[in-house]
């Protein structure tokens, strides 16, 4: 005997009625959208689909990110740009919490929120409106290696340019870490502290700027012209410091954010000779000379404390943001987007372009032209996530 099957749609019907395909059908549909947009419009098909598919979902990569455009047009009335790269769309976020308020940074689908006094600080994730209280930023702050309280200065924390997690924010012993923008000292927090805790450079650098500061498995990097300062924070007051080799001393170097370990960008120009037709000169070509922007990626070695080249960068794609910020996007999780391996992808403020360069050969080419007709303050980069 045939047993018949029950199927979700009549076939008199004109339309399949899809709302009615089994709940984990619909789960294991759900598991192969990797597009943070497109799962959202997936949930949105239906009640039945939307319970079928958890709202915080853990099997969507890391996004490529966002291009949060501050126009000064829209922000007033709340609405906040996102571009689209995946999409090549703009979205419009209603973000009436953002009014009235300085963004500093982000960090995994978050954003650093404070008052021109910072009196206010708080994250904020765009997409699910979710709020964490944190510390003032005009308050009294107290060292990582001593019991002495530390002074803050006026509007210091508005040159606050990276934040980052040492876990998920869900864990109590998560600390969110602010670095500033060339100076001495960097901050950190629990959620529910009442203020900062600073970490300075210590007595070897205590003057000398710090150019900027990653953390990575219970360490804190914190880069210098010359050299390199590992501070643990369970013993803040033994430090590593690991002279840079002197070749890499003259360029400008930043720490890489979104890959497992420690990497370092290293971005400079080079002068390049091509040949061209040159009627003028009664010659077949002339040699004109080009400036060429070059991106070096390098790994610390944890056991030699040595920067070393990678040189095979096709799986990787580096997203240059706002005050020096780097961002890396793993290309396997992305490999039908041409411009994701082996290059970098910068969006400056003062053209309007977003622009994707390869790292080996300095080869530049416009991916979109942002709308003219924004006023546009600043451009961040931001990694949407639902977590």
């Amino acid at each position: 005997m045939v047993k018949k099957i029950k199927m979700p749609w009549t076939w008199t019907s004109e339309l399949p009625d899809w709302s009615h395909l089994p709940e984990l059908a619909v789960h294991l549909m759900s598991t192969k959208v990797k597009s943070i947009v497109d799962y959202v419009r997936f949930r949105a098909v239906c009640s039945s689909w939307r319970s079928a598919s958890p709202p915080k979902p853990s099997h969507l990569p890391p996004q490529l990110p966002w291009l949060m455009i501050h126009d000064i047009t829209t922000i007033k009335e709340g609405i906040t740009l996102f571009y689209d790269l995946w999409e090549s769309k703009m979205h419009k976020l209603h973000l009436p919490e953002i009014v009235n308020m300085w963004c500093l940074a982000s960090c995994h689908g978050w954003l650093l929120l404070t008052t021109t006094s910072g009196q206010e600080v708080f994250l904020l994730n765009p997409l699910t409106r979710a709020r964490i209280q944190l510390p003032p930023f005009n308050t009294e702050l107290k060292y990582l290696d001593n019991d002495r309280d530390a002074p803050f200065y006026d509007c210091l924390h508005l040159s606050v340019n990276k934040l980052t997690f040492s876990t998920d924010l869900t864990d109590p012993n998560c600390l969110i870490m602010v670095f500033y923008q060339k100076m001495i000292m960097i901050q950190i927090c629990r959620v529910g502290e009442p203020r900062w805790t600073v970490v300075t450079s210590g007595p070897l650098h205590s003057y000398e700027i710090i150019q900027d500061a990653t953390y990575y498995n219970g360490r804190l990097y914190l880069l210098y012209d010359e050299a390199m300062q590992i501070v643990d924070l369970n013993k803040p007051e033994e430090r590593i410091v690991c002279t840079l080799d002197p070749k890499l001393q003259n360029f400008r170097m930043r720490f890489l954010e979104g890959k497992s370990g420690v990497y370092v960008v290293i971005t400079h120009s080079s002068i390049e000779e091509d040949e061209v037709d040159s009627a003028a000169h009664n010659t077949k070509y002339d040699i004109k000379k080009t400036r060429k922007p070059k991106m070096e990626l390098y790994q610390f070695q944890e056991q030699s404390l040595k920067l070393k080249q990678i040189t095979d960068t096709n799986n990787t794609a580096v997203f240059c943001g706002w005050r020096d910020f780097f961002l890396a996007v793993c290309s396997y999780d992305w490999d039908s987007v041409d411009y994701v391996g082996g290059n970098y992808i910068d969006a400056p403020g003062s053209n309007y372009h977003i622009c994707s360069t390869k790292m080996d050969s300095g080869k530049s080419e416009v991916l979109c032209d942002l709308d003219a007709g924004h006023f546009i303050e600043s451009l961040m980069w931001f990694q949407p996530s639902f977590h």
